[in-house]
């Protein structure tokens, strides 16, 4: 991951007056962002660990062409009665953006066998989800589209728990995209020595970026949560430039 964030930082170092009037117009802090002292400190308290947990190769990961990096989110919906992630739920709404923030995708997915539109969190109801929407084949298409015939090599994914969208939308490392960075594993904390203390996308903005999200009576918005991910991402990259 570090290796992968100073990647991004030399890229974008020379192109962040032109991206900066428009980075993520829609997303203004509901308080000043944090100090440098503190984000200095999330950059050195940054855990090595890439979204399998497992330390990334640096040097590796930087051979080739220059990256470009994406942040993808989305919601599910209850297609069975079950607690498993992915056999009793399917994708009903895709949220894509850039690095600098801009939506690349908002398209909702028709589920005719849904059995719940689980309404708090993803504020979509049963009628909707199974009546309107894009076919998920249709979906998944644009968004391999977006990531490009070079995403193997090039395109790094951001996100919180990046794994479960990566999984849900059936992309393959090394096809779709070259690396992924998971900041569930970003801003963890070693509470003792076997035990790590995980935080929400929502505590992770509220602290870092004084955005508040998720609040009662609020359901999730993927294109929001994707926005949220990557402002994390640049923050951990703006931090660490020298």
């Amino acid at each position: 991951i570090g290796a992968l964030i100073r990647h991004a930082t030399q890229q974008s170092s020379s192109a962040d007056a032109v991206v900066e009037s428009r980075r993520f117009s829609t997303l203004a802090p509901a308080r000043p962002g944090p100090t440098t002292a503190a984000a200095s400190a999330v950059a050195t308290s940054l855990a090595p660990f890439s979204s399998s947990g497992r330390q990334s190769s640096s040097k590796k990961a930087l051979e080739g062409p220059p990256l470009r990096f994406f942040s993808i989110d989305c919601e599910a919906v209850a297609t069975g009665y079950g607690h498993d992630k992915y056999a009793d739920r399917a994708v009903s709404w895709v949220g894509m953006v850039d690095q600098s923030g801009n939506m690349l995708l908002n398209e909702k997915v028709r589920v005719r066998n849904c059995v719940s539109a689980l309404t708090e969190t993803t504020g979509q109801t049963l009628h909707e989800v199974k009546t309107t929407g894009a076919e998920y084949k249709d979906v998944r298409s644009h968004v391999i589209g977006i990531l490009g015939p070079d995403a193997g090599t090039r395109v790094v994914l951001v996100g919180q728990s990046i794994q479960g969208d990566i999984k849900w939308l059936g992309l393959q490392k090394g096809t779709h995209f070259k690396d992924s960075v998971d900041l569930l594993h970003c801003f963890k904390s070693r509470r003792r020595p076997q035990q790590w203390h995980l935080f929400s996308l929502a505590h992770e903005a509220h602290v870092l970026l004084g955005t508040t999200m998720h609040g009662l009576g609020e359901s999730h918005d993927p294109v929001v949560d994707a926005e949220v991910s990557m402002r994390l991402f640049n923050l951990i990259k703006d931090s660490r430039k020298v």
